[in-house]
């Protein structure tokens, strides 16, 4: 059992990697030790996780890097990240083949349009996904273990979709980042 000074000592040794990123407020930086946790943590997490967002005010903030090296911290490599594709048929095929492959975090990059679809607000609040496998008759039932990732510039969702998101806002604060 840690006593509160030792809990404190990790938090700040995990957030020190993070020190200099320009997060907008103070529950930011409880948002990304959210982050990094979550995956660490899956297995012990009954039910669904919210998506996190990483989103900015204007590029070159470092919504890219934070992700990086939050998925270095949990794997020892880069994440592969995707683009967010432009109807749910499409993201339906980026959901199966995202939690096939198992990876601790999936990364949806440059988000740059409204986040507006039924298949990600359901395979957000969904333990299992079971869909199609592309160029087959059959189904696949995969387990929903990972934790969410979508980077954009004020990025914007839908009222399906908002209340499944936690936010981390970054903010430069100097003229070109």
């Amino acid at each position: 059992t840690p006593t509160d000074e030792q809990v404190e000592q990790s938090k700040q040794l995990l957030l020190e990697p993070f020190s200099e990123f320009p997060v907008a407020h103070a529950a930011g930086f409880a948002h990304i030790l959210a982050l990094i946790l979550t995956p660490i943590m899956r297995e012990l997490i009954a039910g669904p996780t919210p998506i996190f967002a990483v989103d900015a005010s204007r590029p070159r903030t470092g919504k890219g890097l934070l992700v990086k090296l939050v998925n270095t911290i949990l794997t020892g490599r880069l994440p592969s990240g995707s683009s967010f594709p432009k109807d749910d048929d499409e993201i339906r095929k980026q959901i199966l083949a995202k939690l096939r492959s198992a990876h601790p975090l999936v990364l949806i990059d440059n988000v740059n349009r409204v986040v507006d679809s039924g298949a990600l607000a359901a395979a957000i609040t969904m333990e299992t996904w079971r869909d199609r496998v592309l160029g087959e008759s059959r189904e696949l039932e995969v387990p929903n273990r990972a934790a969410w990732v979508m980077t954009g510039n004020n990025m914007t969702f839908s009222q399906e979709n908002t209340g499944r998101v936690v936010w981390i806002r970054l903010i430069p604060n100097v003229e070109n980042p």
